[in-house]
């Protein structure tokens, strides 16, 4: 993660720039999504390449069938940033959940992923979206889903 300008070896700008797709509207144009991420670009400094692939990322995750979808159907129901706490074994385990809809049977849970992660740590992210998923159909009663795109 960047923080106060300085970037960990292993996030890219690109990564760092998407993070628009927490806040942008399911429904913004090209223009709203670039003005969006060159915020974000110029407060990670990254490059101008870095910020137009991160533009591309955030427009095709917003078109995807699966995100688009969901916004639709969700009625307004449709959260980010989801913060999500349950107890494990004992320990209490918290972590936010990227976008969260209500679906006719329950929900859908999406985590989204931006690195190129090995096997090992694509199994955490599995784990991590599934709990998540778990947390929050614990929480509400309703069966959830989980989903773990890779932009």
């Amino acid at each position: 993660q960047a923080e106060d300008g300085i970037r960990d070896r292993d996030v890219t700008g690109v990564q760092t720039c998407a993070l628009p797709i927490s806040t942008v509207p399911f429904d913004a144009t090209p223009d709203i999504v670039a003005a969006l991420v060159d915020t974000h670009a110029r407060i990670v400094a990254a490059t101008p390449d870095e910020a137009a692939a991160a533009v591309d990322v955030v427009t095709q995750v917003l078109a995807h069938p699966v995100v688009a979808g969901a916004a639709a159907r969700a009625d307004g129901c449709c959260y980010r940033e989801v913060p999500v706490t349950m107890v494990v074994n004992g320990a209490l385990v918290e972590g936010v959940a990227d976008l969260v809809c209500a679906t006719t049977d329950g929900w859908l849970v999406i985590d989204f992923k931006t690195d190129r992660p090995d096997e090992e740590r694509w199994s955490r992210y599995v784990r991590q979206v599934r709990f998540y998923a778990d947390a929050i159909a614990r929480a509400t009663g309703r069966p959830a889903r989980a989903l773990l795109m890779q932009v």
